[in-house]
């Protein structure tokens, strides 16, 4: 149930928007829990800000969780500065299968089942091939 405080507010982009530092790319309406990627910019050096990119925001406007850290790590060679970095990926699509299924994919294709309601990790979905 909406608080006194939440109840005349309306859940759109435009406010949703309003709580977080970068830009949304998407959002779902699962039950009672607004389900918001961050669309992250491409022309930055990635941190802990960046990644995870997927939040919870609940009917009282709190954000309630963050997206489990994935077990993926990518392997980069930056040959400027002459190093193996290990990333992890960013979270770029999100759907819902059935009533409560949510779904989200890496840029590299990996996909995963995600509990929408506390933002863990539920089952890595197997791939064969890629999605491009």
């Amino acid at each position: 149930m909406k608080s006194s405080k939440t109840e005349n507010l309306t859940f759109d982009k435009e406010f949703l928007s309003e709580m977080f530092q970068y830009p949304i790319e998407s959002y779902l309406h699962i039950r009672n829990i607004y389900v918001v990627m961050l669309k992250i910019p491409t022309n930055i050096e990635l941190s802990t800000s960046e990644l995870n990119n997927i939040y919870g925001v609940d009917e009282n406007a709190e954000i309630c969780w963050r997206i489990q850290d994935s077990s993926l790590s990518l392997i980069h060679e930056n040959k400027d500065i002459g190093i193996i970095e290990s990333r992890k990926p960013i979270y770029v699509a999100m759907w819902l299968e059935g009533e409560e299924n949510l779904v989200i994919r890496t840029f590299n294709g990996y996909m995963y089942i995600v509990d929408y309601k506390t933002g863990l990790i539920l089952e890595e979905v197997k791939q064969n091939g890629r999605l491009w």
